[in-house]
């Protein structure tokens, strides 16, 4: 299997970087069609209908049963109008993103792995995951796909060594995320601090701005906890930092996104009296009191860089 080439972190001049990124994306792509899938490196421009994520919570609990008019969404300052507010038979396709690094011990890996086993255990038939690992470099193992038997195989492989490139990794998943009607989630645990990876955090970020996907953190121990990388990107896409622990801890974490991942709403509307083209940000407020509400910061229209 084909995979992404890492080296030492070091400085580089901005044209040096942008060289980099673009060998990124062409070792992206060759990884993929290792696994038989074949998508674009550059992202597709269609965006008629805009969807947006949107968790409402009342004292830490999902609220269900909201309609349309009860959410107020704008659209750069422009107030639009939603036309569908889903929380029911939304498919995910999600996309495991699990360090493998040295500090991964064999006791670890095993728990790492029923942690795994317990968010796809809870996927039902018309769900999609993928599993990509990494440790000095990211690797492909499977784009999304409904064969769990194949996903839990390829978990038991799952092992420790090498070292971190957590920023090219969460770049690799979220450049991977293809746009469509499921709704896209990146699941990304780590254990430690970035050392090799060849994108700054800025990059990750833009990556992150680029794309429709939900991304969720699990952490164990301060350096996950305290990534500052991890927290904006999350943040960002409107999903979360999980910290958890070794053990049972850590299957109740990626359960928990899980759960969280399906009781979102889906707003969906035509966006009206906005640019064709460019960064569109998001505010969306819930018409209910005592009603918090998360959603991503925004969204691009047009070509995906």
């Amino acid at each position: 299997m084909s995979d992404w080439v890492a080296v030492s972190q070091r400085p580089v001049r901005s044209a040096a970087r942008a060289v980099m990124v673009n060998c990124a994306l062409a070792a992206i792509s060759v990884g993929l069609g290792a696994t038989g899938a074949t998508p674009q490196a550059v992202f597709k421009s269609q965006v008629d209908v805009v969807r947006v994520d949107v968790l409402a919570l009342r004292h830490g609990a999902p609220v269900g049963g909201l309609r349309p008019s009860d959410f107020e969404l704008r659209d750069n300052g422009v107030r639009q109008e939603i036309v569908s507010a889903s929380i029911e038979e939304v498919p995910i396709e999600a996309l495991l993103v699990l360090d493998t690094s040295k500090s991964i011990t064999p006791d670890k890996a095993r728990a790492l792995r029923e942690a795994s086993s317990a968010f796809l255990d809870g996927l039902t038939a018309r769900d999609r995951a993928g599993l990509l690992v990494f440790g000095g470099r990211p690797i492909l193992m499977q784009a999304p796909t409904s064969d769990g038997g194949r996903l839990g195989r390829l978990l038991q492989a799952v092992e420790g060594r090498g070292s971190t490139a957590l920023n090219d990794a969460v770049f690799a998943a979220l450049r991977l995320r293809q746009p469509g009607d499921a709704r896209g989630a990146v699941l990304v645990f780590t254990d430690g601090v970035d050392n090799v990876s060849w994108l700054s955090p800025g990059e990750v970020i833009e990556a992150g701005r680029r794309s429709d996907a939900i991304v969720h953190a699990v952490v164990v121990g301060r350096a996950g906890i305290d990534n500052a990388l991890l927290h904006e990107i999350t943040r960002g896409s409107g999903g979360d930092v999980w910290p958890a622990a070794w053990g049972p801890k850590l299957a109740d974490a990626f359960r928990a996104v899980l759960d969280d991942l399906r009781s979102r709403y889906v707003l969906a509307y035509y966006p009206t009296d906005v640019a064709t083209d460019g960064w569109h940000a998001l505010d969306v407020k819930v018409r209910l009191r005592s009603v918090s509400i998360t959603h991503r910061s925004g969204y691009y229209r047009g070509e995906r860089r």
